[in-house]
């Protein structure tokens, strides 16, 4: 398996796991406390009616409008916040438009019975800010994915620059080449011993770095 598979798995079961133990928790917990299997199962169903729009938006964003919209092709962006302010405001209609005579629980305030439409904002305004945590959530994880993606792609492109600059320095570094280095060094002597002997050192660490330091860095 590919390390970028394997990582991708491991994401992916983490992430099941982690929306499973926050779909279970709360009813476990629960029924820890009171040893009622039915009390457990009534928070089961109460919080996943809350959970489960929080998971499909999440899975919506993480799985396909960030990958294919806010990181996809320039200019598709725009999409990923219509479609996300659409949905948004598409389900709290839905979900919170008054539909008759509003119930209330039995618990409470007596305050908010009397302001039920500061009630009904702030109910609306935290709904409102666990879905946008979760949309955030998707867009961080996708973005530390890419963003690991991309070292990825540099350090590997690195790699073979690095791999072609040799293999074509290694064909350099043939007879032909060395007789006639050698031959202007022999040359330069006569010349300009000086830079005679700075060719030679130049060759010299040519050389070492093709046939030492080219092995170390291609292991």
């Amino acid at each position: 398996m590919q390390p970028t598979s394997r990582r991708n798995l491991i994401l992916n079961t983490t992430q099941i796991v982690v929306w499973a133990g926050v779909f279970l928790v709360p009813a476990l917990v629960s029924g820890t406390m009171t040893s009622s299997f039915h009390q457990a199962w009534m928070v089961f169903r109460t919080s996943s009616r809350i959970l489960v729009p929080l998971f499909i938006l999440y899975c919506l964003n993480y799985y396909y409008l960030v990958p294919h919209f806010l990181y996809g092709e320039k200019g598709k962006a725009k999409w990923f916040y219509i479609v996300n302010a659409v949905l948004l405001i598409g389900w709290h209609v839905y979900h919170f438009w008054p539909h008759g005579h509003p119930s209330f629980p039995e618990d409470m305030d007596p305050f908010w019975i009397k302001n039920i439409w500061a009630y009904q904002v702030i109910t609306v305004l935290s709904s409102l800010f666990l879905d946008v945590l979760v949309i955030l959530l998707a867009v961080g994880l996708r973005y530390v994915m890419r963003t690991n993606e991309a070292l990825r792609e540099a350090e590997e492109e690195r790699r073979k620059t690095a791999e072609a600059e040799l293999t074509w320095l290694k064909h350099q570094l043939n007879p032909h080449f060395l007789f006639n280095t050698l031959n202007n060094i022999s040359s330069l002597t006569q010349i300009d011993p000086d830079r005679a002997q700075e060719s030679i050192g130049q060759l010299s660490d040519t050389l070492r770095y093709a046939l030492y330091d080219t092995d170390v860095i291609s292991r």
